[in-house]
């Protein structure tokens, strides 16, 4: 399923959650073990879609927000068997991806990699920025956009989650800080009318159906508030969070 969240832009509350269910046939994974998903400067969201050990790709044109069932557009495989645990757009408008190396629960193979081709016409090359094995963080799960001293959104530096550690990490070198518990495999940071006392709302998804809202400092992540998310009758898998990434200037290496 693919669930829409909406937000009061005056105060960043979660003011309602409608839940889209994806009708593919044959199914975009059976064996799922991590989904991605980004927003792209469209509004499209881009997901992938871990299965037996590899990433399958799609794309949604016009997510719905009304509750409609949806049948998003599958663009293949990701190449050389890579496994895939996070999409993340930058600044910029490209898409990068969080290779998850040998397992997902290591740093070791980790590798942060970035889309050269046509994606959404299914030319899913790429290029390695960096290697991760020496992050700070065991396995990344989601990529999520940073705030920065003057509470303003960035791209890099941004906030990563591991299983529930969030992390103050450096995507291009690994290096960073753990800043505390919160969530589990989802987290976004939103800035434009949401940012409040000069401070971006931090969101993270919780996988007992939950969605933590907290300020864009760290001593607030001990002081989660929540939102119950729609209930479903299996336990929910390990999803992504996204959302639009207000207009900042990109922390990525050009090229």
């Amino acid at each position: 399923m693919l669930v829409y969240i909406e937000l009061n832009q005056v105060d960043g509350s979660v003011a309602q959650l409608v839940t889209n269910t994806i009708v593919n046939d044959p199914t975009i994974g059976d064996a799922v073990n991590s989904c991605s998903l980004t927003m792209l400067e469209d509004g499209s969201l881009l997901g992938g879609r871990g299965v037996d050990g590899q990433t399958r790709l799609f794309h949604v044109p016009a997510p719905p927000t009304d509750g409609s069932d949806v049948e998003v557009v599958v663009l293949g495989d990701m190449p050389d068997a890579i496994y895939v645990e996070a999409l993340y757009t930058d600044c910029d408008g490209r898409v990068y991806l969080m290779d998850t190396g040998l397992d997902n629960v290591s740093n070791t193979g980790n590798r942060l990699l970035r889309f050269t081709g046509d994606y959404l016409a299914g030319d899913l090359s790429y290029e390695v920025i960096t290697d991760l094995m020496v992050a700070v963080s065991a396995d990344i799960d989601d990529m999520g956009p940073g705030i920065d001293a003057q509470g303003a959104v960035i791209d890099n530096p941004g906030f990563g989650i591991d299983s529930g550690a969030i992390y103050n990490l450096d995507y291009t070198t690994g290096t960073g800080t753990m800043l505390g518990m919160g969530g589990d495999y989802g987290i976004h940071s939103l800035g434009g009318p949401l940012r409040r006392r000069r401070l971006a709302p931090l969101r993270a998804r919780h996988r007992r159906r939950r969605v933590l809202r907290r300020p864009g400092h760290p001593r607030a992540l001990a002081r989660p508030r929540h939102r119950p998310c729609p209930r479903q009758r299996q336990r929910p898998g390990n999803a992504g969070f996204a959302g639009p990434l207000t207009e900042c200037n990109t922390g990525f290496p050009q090229g």
